[in-house]
């Protein structure tokens, strides 16, 4: 009877879990909000089909999702409040929602109380609870207690990406790279060529001693450019009648994630490049040339007060 009983608990809460499993659908051209109640601690994909990106090294209750075509997928979030929240994560072509206010009642640890729901949860069912909603393996249970190792998790996440940052700073920049993409991007100017393909600055970010220039390249015709190279020049130049007052100055960059060496036809590319921090004077304006051949470059001018202000 004792045995009975706890094969009932045990799908009691199972069947609970899974209730509360919301299915999101994701797509590969736009990014889907997902906007907590409280600061994410940590989060598991089991999927590389599914890209979960959210702050890690300022707390915040933002999570960004994409995704490719492939198989669903789960995603377990945890939230500094102790709260743990499981989504089904379902690809769609077209979406009819891209942003999530996630409810504390959506919780598996059902949000109105501190503590878990089901007291008579032990060690031995978690094997079971963890199949029935596929959460990884590598979440220990010790990790459920998120609210009393609030601190110990924090500083430990800040020391990693720091220690990253210090011993490799070319990962740091390719992760950090990996989540601007992933968020929603505004246009600050749009270049256009006649063949079709269009050049859009779509975010400027500084991040500890270096800024992100994020530019999306979208070619809409059926030809494709070679792009050779992409370089970046502190320029100076009379306003009003745009004659150059001095020599270019070029800036270094650091580094470039998910530059084509081909743009190819009706696609559509993200790229981020990486400078050291740097700010530029009243007279002066930021170029951005791409050298797309020998005969044939676009150029971009920004303000100085774009790169002066960024988010």
């Amino acid at each position: 009877m004792k045995l009975l009983n706890l094969y009932i608990c045990a799908f009691s809460v199972c069947m609970a879990i899974a209730q509360k499993q919301k299915t999101i659908n994701v797509g590969s051209d736009e990014s889907v909000s997902l906007f907590f109640p409280s600061a994410i601690v940590q989060a598991r994909n089991t999927s590389d089909y599914f890209n979960f990106n959210y702050q890690q090294e300022e707390e915040g209750n933002l999570g960004m999702l994409t995704g490719n075509k492939g198989p669903d997928s789960n995603l377990v979030v945890f939230t500094e409040d102790g709260e743990i929240y499981n989504f089904l994560l379902h690809f769609k072509e077209k979406l009819d929602t891209l942003s999530y206010d996630i409810n504390k009642k959506s919780s598996i640890r059902n949000g109105d109380s501190p503590q878990p729901k089901y007291p008579f949860y032990k060690i031995s069912d978690e094997k079971n609870i963890r199949s029935s909603v596929n959460i990884p393996d590598s979440i220990s249970r010790e990790g459920v207690n998120i609210k009393s190792k609030k601190n110990n998790s924090s500083y430990s996440s800040k020391h990693r990406i720091s220690k990253l940052y210090e011993e490799s700073p070319q990962m740091y920049y390719k992760k950090f790279c990996t989540y601007l993409i992933s968020r929603k991007q505004k246009v600050f100017r749009v270049l256009v060529k006649k063949e079709g393909l269009k050049i859009k600055l779509t975010n400027v970010k500084r991040n500890k001693d270096e800024m992100y220039f994020v530019f999306t390249v979208e070619n809409l015709s059926d030809q494709d450019y070679p792009l050779e190279a992409m370089r970046f020049y502190i320029s100076t130049r009379d306003v009003e009648s745009g004659n150059l007052l001095a020599e270019d100055k070029e800036k270094e960059c650091l580094y470039s994630y998910s530059e084509p060496g081909i743009i190819q036809g009706n696609s559509r590319n993200n790229i981020v490049y990486v400078l050291r921090k740097f700010s530029v004077k009243n007279d002066e304006s930021l170029l951005v040339r791409f050298y797309l051949n020998k005969e044939e470059n676009l150029e971009l001018y920004m303000e100085n007060s774009i790169v002066n202000n960024p988010n």
